[in-house]
């Protein structure tokens, strides 16, 4: 989300809270920031608290969402299916020119609270580009939590780097 206004709104009306790293998320090197995906709204959490020049990549499920086809009015928003070929040379394109990204391997919200089929592309970027991986869980608060079920708690991981042995190829 471009404007500074319309990420203070986004996190107001959804009352998203942080935790965690989130220094890492403000590096002054270019991040692949990668999350869970439970809710097809992720895209607009994430999207509230990442830097303004980051690209957030919406899964087509979750791109039919209306928070989720407002937010790909941004321009730095757009739809991917990781499971493509194609996608992943994309990303890798994005992440070699020095942009921040926001993808989410699961590629489809899983609700069920266990990890759904994931997708390497995120691995192949990282190990291709060399870029420093950002973990992020998007949580919800459930009935019986302190907070609201609709109420987003985004948590930022320790930044790592994925390295392949030499003679791998990625």
């Amino acid at each position: 989300m471009q404007a500074g206004l319309s990420k203070r709104l986004v996190r107001l009306l959804l009352g998203v809270s942080g935790g965690g790293k989130a220094e890492a998320l403000a590096s002054p090197e270019h991040v692949l920031i990668v999350a869970n995906h439970s809710r097809e709204t992720d895209p607009v959490v994430l999207a509230a608290v990442v830097p303004d020049d980051a690209a957030v990549i919406v899964p087509p499920r979750a791109a039919r969402h209306p928070l989720c086809r407002l937010l790909l009015r941004e321009p730095n928003a757009l739809t991917a299916d990781l499971s493509e070929a194609q996608s992943v040379r994309r990303l890798v394109r994005m992440v070699g020119r020095g942009r921040n990204v926001v993808v989410f391997p699961e590629n489809i919200p899983v609700r069920t609270g266990s990890i759904g089929k994931v997708y390497e592309a995120p691995a192949i970027v990282a190990a291709r580009t060399g870029v420093t991986v950002v973990p992020v869980n998007v949580r919800y608060g459930f009935p019986g939590d302190r907070g609201s079920p609709w109420r987003p708690v985004v948590s930022v991981g320790t930044p790592g780097r994925i390295e392949l042995p030499a003679g791998l190829p990625a």
